[in-house]
């Protein structure tokens, strides 16, 4: 295992970045072209140190938490649509007394349809989309929920807002408690909410950033803050990263868990 953890490290402060550089730019997030077939989607990174308020029921409060995110642009009616895959893993690689195992993976697909119909101040651009989010676990453990959303995108030359709008596509409710078929989060948007707002800042010369996403539900005043610090480091397409997180929906697990936690580590890119 001590193995497995120096490799992760290695390949993403090292080899990684050698292997992204070209796929960091010109993806669905740009208001203007050349626009790449492939590339890194959300934010791609790994935190080494991550440590926790409270410990989560079935693990410690330090933990590694990693993600890697990808899209693939597909022909489709001479439309710009796009598939993507991100994936988030929660390993509590420092708790040796129960063989160090993962605690949450969750996995989110999505299709969608990019364009950016006027070309005026701020370069704005609009995602149409679906998208499914799960944790893989059986029955009673399993967490999962299907969503359609709209993107919406400005862009200056300092700062960058984004704003999802999505909608819960419902489910029939359980008839019995392992019912596979039933509703397995209802209450899932109480906690998480329906938007989910990002804003992000960079200095004038481009070398710190600042990025802010926030989720909310005002009728039941819930969500979540998730803050990100980063500097290039000197190796092309890494970051060292400061991330803090504060609220609800860190996991599908612990989606109605109130969740503090600050982790470090590096990204292979940013918004």
């Amino acid at each position: 295992m001590k193995i497995s953890l120096f490799f992760c490290l290695w390949f993403c402060v090292f080899a990684a970045p050698l292997w992204a550089s070209d796929l960091t730019q010109g993806g669905p997030f740009e208001a203007q072209g050349p626009y790449l077939d492939q590339g890194l989607f959300e934010e791609n990174y790994i935190l080494p140190l991550t440590e926790r308020a409270k410990a989560p029921q079935d693990g410690r409060t330090e933990e590694i938490q990693f993600r890697f995110s990808l899209y693939q642009k597909v022909e489709l009616a001479q439309q710009r649509f796009y598939v993507a895959f991100t994936q988030t893993s929660f390993w509590q690689a420092y708790d040796l007394e129960h063989s160090r195992p993962f605690r949450e993976t969750n996995y989110n697909p999505e299709l969608f349809w990019a364009t950016n119909p006027l070309e005026v101040l701020w370069h704005p651009w609009l995602h149409l989309g679906f998208e499914h989010e799960s944790n893989g676990g059986r029955e009673p453990y399993s967490r999962s929920w299907n969503r359609i959303y709209a993107r919406l995108g400005l862009a200056g030359d300092h700062w960058k807002l984004r704003h999802k709008f999505f909608w819960r596509l419902s489910e029939p409710a359980k008839q019995y408690p392992l019912d596979p078929k039933g509703d397995e989060n209802p209450e899932i948007v109480d906690y998480y909410g329906l938007n989910e707002m990002e804003l992000v800042w960079t200095d004038e010369q481009k070398v710190w950033q600042l990025h802010g996403r926030f989720r909310y539900n005002l009728s039941k005043t819930r969500g979540a803050s998730e803050l990100n610090l980063t500097y290039p480091v000197g190796m092309n397409g890494t970051f060292l990263t400061l991330q803090y997180f504060q609220g609800y929906g860190e996991s599908l697990s612990d989606y109605n868990h109130q969740v503090s936690k600050v982790g470090l580590g590096f990204s292979l890119n940013r918004p």
